[in-house]
C-alpha cells in the first residue's frame, strides 16, 4: 500500500521515471513527466521531506544541474 504523500498522480508519475532511471536532472524530469517547474519543485519537496528521493547538485557539459535521485525507501515504497 502507497504512503499517502505518494498516492498523488503526479507523484506517482516522479517516483515511476525515477524508480525505472534511479537518477535524473530536474530539467529531464519535467520533460519526461510534462510537469511544470513549479509544481515539480513542490512535490519533489514533499517526496524529500520524506526521503523517498534526494536532490545533489551535479556538474555536467551543459553547467550545473540539480539532478534527483530515488533513495532505498523511495525503492522500497515503490516496489
Amino acid at each position: 500500500m502507497f504512503d499517502e504523500d505518494i498516492v498523488n498522480p503526479k507523484r506517482i508519475l516522479i517516483m515511476t521515471v525515477l524508480f525505472l532511471f534511479r537518477e535524473i536532472t530536474e530539467g529531464d524530469l519535467a520533460k519526461a513527466t510534462k510537469i511544470d517547474w513549479g509544481s515539480l519543485s513542490t512535490h519533489l519537496s514533499r517526496l524529500e521531506r520524506r526521503g523517498y528521493i534526494k536532490r545533489k547538485k551535479a556538474i555536467t557539459s551543459r553547467g550545473v544541474r540539480t539532478v534527483v535521485a530515488i533513495t532505498e525507501l523511495g525503492l522500497s515504497e515503490v516496489r
